[in-house]
């Protein structure tokens, strides 16, 4: 991709957005390296990620039942 071209935008949330201008490659850890503790940070975000829906200033506005 050449972003100089295509001059890509990302939407952050809410209302907000930001324009591409790079990127990178970022090795994703092997599950079986994590420690307990960053293993339960995983699973903790990943549960509480899908439960609350924020606005663009980062009030919660709804949480499911």
């Amino acid at each position: 991709m050449r972003p100089d071209k295509l001059r890509p935008v990302g939407r952050l949330g809410g209302v907000t957005y930001a324009r591409v201008s790079g990127g990178y490659a970022l090795a994703r850890p092997a599950w079986k390296d994590l420690t307990e503790e960053e293993k339960a940070l995983a699973r903790w975000e990943t549960v509480h990620s899908a439960l609350v829906t924020a606005d663009a200033d980062g009030t919660a506005i709804s949480t499911p039942d």
